[in-house]
């Protein structure tokens, strides 16, 4: 990243109280004692104690309480924080922008001829271990390693890890038996599904269930679009035209397609809505996923994208893109967002989410943001002579 003199001209379509409550969360976790190890936030060569930006989203609270606009709350926020400019693509400032959304699907709690895929809770003989604290030699790697932990002891005594199995493994039934079966319901819907990272299952008698990511198989993922460009053209490639396709062919031949991506997901129930990696519930149309390894948790960003307009709530093409801009939230991550260049868009739940997040897929850019110095150095001489006992 690099900071940029002149910042983007800030616009958002979207509410600004969802943002806030947002923020607020994202203040408590970074306070937290899981967040512990997090001294600092990095933006390119640019490095900000934790409790700076803490301060600074406070000051962006206390900014939109005071503003009269959203246009007032904008220039303020322009006037008092620093822009930081990604390296992504071809350019700077350049990303490619995808999106995701939580889906609501149809299933069972039991097995039937139309649910035979399970959503599966994390096995017993899970191990996931964080290379973090393994020192920065083993950075390169990704934030964490996944596997499985052999039940017998080697020859020389110690238990071993080995990759977890496989997408077609699993589907085979290599997990079967273990009871980890939290729902039924249809393949393509619970691949798909996996691919979301949440949703809500409705069961039989109006009950739901709702469902969120608790981990994946250490395997990388691998898009199945590829797969798939004899019969889709490219530029026509997207979630409704794939899955349109896949409800063509016969059950096995589909399923073969399904496990050309070995990455799996296991869940976990939920009670509330979905939670992001870094610990925080999403926020529709704000929360942004990115590669952990190039981009701050916990950070607060601006994307400007386009937006796809849609004639018909059935529509699976748009009638037009529009240029639009928002304030974003970097909190979560996922297995097919890897690299500098890469932003996935939470977009919201139902089927309008779907059906904007289906087709997203377009060239956008990516600012952070960070408190300017001189703010901050406003904000702790006002507490200073707001002290008990100074004049």
């Amino acid at each position: 990243m690099r900071r940029v003199n002149e910042g983007p001209e800030l616009r958002d379509d979207l509410p600004l109280d969802p943002l806030a409550q947002g923020l607020r969360e994202q203040i408590e976790v970074l306070r937290s004692e899981k967040k512990a190890t997090i001294s600092a936030m990095r933006f390119g060569e640019a490095s900000i104690s934790k409790e700076d930006y803490i301060e600074g989203l406070e000051h962006l609270l206390e900014l939109h309480r005071d503003s009269r606009t959203k246009e007032h709350f904008l220039q303020r926020v322009k006037r008092d924080f620093d822009f930081h400019e990604v390296y992504g693509g071809a350019s700077w400032g350049e990303v490619m922008v995808t999106s995701y959304y939580e889906p609501v699907i149809p299933g069972a709690a039991r097995r039937t001829s139309r649910f035979t895929k399970p959503l599966l809770t994390l096995p017993q003989d899970w191990v996931e271990i964080d290379l973090a604290t393994y020192g920065e030699k083993f950075r390169d790697m990704g934030p964490v390693m996944r596997g499985r932990l052999l039940p017998e002891r080697s020859e020389a005594g110690y238990h071993q890890v080995v990759p977890f199995f496989t997408r077609a493994e699993i589907e085979s039934g290599a997990l079967k038996g273990r009871r980890l079966e939290l729902v039924w319901v249809d393949p393509i819907d619970g691949f798909f599904l996996e691919i979301q990272g949440s949703g809500t299952v409705l069961l039989p008698g109006g009950k739901r269930l709702r469902v969120g990511y608790a981990s994946q198989n250490g395997q990388s993922y691998e898009s199945i679009g590829r797969y798939l460009v004899d019969v889709i053209p490219k530029e026509q490639m997207t979630l409704q035209t794939i899955e349109a396709y896949l409800r063509t062919l016969p059950a096995p031949e589909a399923q073969g397609i399904l496990e050309k991506n070995p990455s799996y997901v296991f869940f976990r129930k939920l009670d509330g809505k979905p939670m992001t990696f870094f610990g925080t519930s999403v926020v529709d149309g704000r929360t942004i996923a990115t590669d952990a390894r190039f981009f701050p948790k916990g950070a607060l960003a601006y994307l400007e994208f386009d937006a796809p307009r849609f004639a018909a709530p059935d529509a699976h093409e748009p009638a037009e893109w529009k240029r639009t801009g928002r304030l974003v939230v970097d909190t979560d991550k996922g297995g097919a967002i890897k690299g500098g260049g890469r932003v996935d868009l939470y977009w919201g739940s139902g089927p309008e989410a779907r059906q904007h997040a289906g087709v997203m897929k377009s060239e956008g850019r990516l600012y952070y943001l960070a408190p300017k110095a001189v703010m901050l150095a406003q904000r702790r001489l006002r507490k200073e002579q707001s002290r008990p006992g100074k004049p």
